[in-house]
């Protein structure tokens, strides 16, 4: 028996209508996502688990011939099973009467059907499933969608991180739900608040989220709403914030920006703005703690976002840091008043007043 800390989980099921070339929406092809995949997914020197339709006999060969001339049919389970078996699918009909009377105002209604709602979430099933079969004996797994470089940009790093995945659920999150907006008020549009398309952590984490994930499902159908995967899953971590370890960026950094920032800084500076702006310093701690380890280069200290990062540091660590200043914190400030950078005495002055409430303010090394 092969084993590997760490198995991957994906999918694919052509759910694309009928009547697909008379639709406004552009599909993409069964060969597009091929492509996609053995560039990628399918070449990873890891345990994968994919699931497929049990009819889908090209699907199959494909996986195979791409494993197999990889060497790596030892490291591939495929399960097979047909999509109104899945666990979500017993949800379709429910699903079409809801999008009769909840309207999600920037639905896409060409792709974003009922079918397509039930495959997405389906996802969460799997992972159970994966988990349950545990055919690699892994402690830890992650979902990544089949044709994730799509959208995904330096894709090789994942392997820098991989072996190294944590135990608590690590997601991408894009957009923090802060509003005090209700979940069924609030989604009347799809606001990409995170990504799903990868999400990783322990057989134990992983097992909560799936249930909690189903849970919520279930709730807001009975609440007479319905939305997509990833609006399920913010009002999840929205409400069991313990269980996560998001990392922050945009859907192109959903690989690279799994350990520490590659791309979208400007959507990471927009998300901790907001943070300050709903009063969240939770929220912008944690944004604060994923960066702790891009500053930590110091090349990176010389850049514009690492006054940004301090100046939110010191704002936020009072409230979420025992009324302290991080030793990092302080270690970053000094450093910068030793080197003579004048930007560090303009933010300190600007944050002269936030500091004067700091118990530890005696250990910055102010300018005589």
């Amino acid at each position: 028996m092969n084993t590997s800390r760490t198995t991957i989980v994906t999918m694919f099921f052509d759910i694309r209508p009928p009547e697909i070339t008379t639709l406004s929406t552009p599909y993409k092809t069964t060969d597009f996502y091929f492509e996609l995949a053995n560039a990628f997914i399918l070449r990873l020197p890891y345990p994968l688990i994919i699931f497929m339709d049990e009819l889908d006999k090209k699907t199959e060969e494909f996986v195979v011939h791409v494993r197999q001339s990889c060497g790596l049919m030892n490291k591939t389970y495929i399960f097979k099973l047909a999509i109104q078996d899945t666990y979500f699918y017993k949800d379709i009909e429910r699903i079409k009467f809801l999008m009769e009377s909840f309207i999600i105002t920037n639905s896409n209604q060409d792709k974003d059907t009922a079918l397509y709602v039930v495959t997405t979430n389906n996802k969460m099933d799997f992972m159970e499933k994966a988990i349950e079969l545990n055919p690699f004996q892994s402690s830890h797994f992650m979902w990544m969608d089949f044709g994730i470089n799509h959208v995904a940009k330096e894709v090789e790093l994942i392997d820098t991180w991989f072996p190294h995945i944590p135990d608590k659920i690590k997601q991408l999150c894009i957009n923090p739900y802060l509003e005090d907006t209700p979940p069924k008020e609030y989604f009347q549009f799809i606001y990409h608040n995170c990504a799903a398309g990868l999400f990783s952590g322990s057989t134990e984490n992983l097992l909560k989220y799936s249930l909690l994930f189903k849970q919520k499902t279930a709730e807001i159908y009975r609440e007479g709403w319905y939305q997509l995967d990833e609006a399920v899953m913010t009002i999840v971590q929205r409400e069991n914030p313990d269980l996560f370890d998001l990392f922050y960026g945009d859907y192109e950094g959903i690989i690279s920006n799994y350990m520490t920032p590659k791309h979208s800084w400007w959507l990471i500076s927009t998300g901790m703005r907001k943070c300050l702006s709903h009063n969240n310093t939770r929220f912008l701690f944690q944004m604060l703690k994923y960066l702790d380890g891009y500053f930590s280069l110091s090349l990176n200290r010389l850049k514009p976002e690492f006054y940004e990062y301090l100046n939110h540091s010191i704002i936020c660590e009072y409230y979420q840091n025992n009324q302290q200043l991080r030793s990092s914190t302080i270690q970053f400030i000094n450093e910068a008043i030793e080197r003579k950078d004048p930007n560090i005495q303009l933010l300190l002055t600007h944050n002269l007043n936030n500091l004067n409430y700091y118990t530890n303010k005696h250990l910055i090394n102010y300018e005589q």
